[in-house]
C-alpha cells in the first residue's frame, strides 16, 4: 500500500567549506544542509570531526557523484570510508 509522504518545504543550502564556522558558532536559519560526500572522505583533514559537529546543529544530506562506473578499481575502499563518516 502506498503512504504519502509530504514534499519537502524548507529551505536547504550547500555545505560550504568557508562557512563551516557559521554553521558551527551560530544560529544559521536554514532547514536543510547539503553536500557532497566525496569532500568529507579525505583523511587527516578534520572534515569527519567538522561534519560530526555540524550534524549535531543541522539535518545534513550527503550525496555522492563518483560512481567509478567502467573502472578497474574496487569500491571497497571507497564504501568503506562513506560508511565510516557515520
Amino acid at each position: 500500500m502506498f503512504t504519502h509522504i509530504n514534499a519537502f518545504t524548507g529551505f536547504g543550502i550547500r555545505l560550504r567549506a568557508e562557512h563551516y564556522c557559521n554553521f558551527l558558532e551560530t544560529e544559521v536559519p536554514v532547514d536543510l544542509l547539503e553536500d557532497i560526500s566525496e569532500y568529507f572522505m579525505e583523511e587527516g583533514a578534520g572534515l569527519h570531526q567538522t561534519l560530526r559537529q555540524i550534524r549535531e546543529r543541522h539535518p545534513v544530506a550527503l550525496r555522492g557523484v563518483s560512481m567509478f562506473i567502467g573502472s578497474s578499481s574496487s569500491l571497497d575502499d571507497l564504501t568503506h570510508r562513506f560508511w565510516s563518516m557515520s
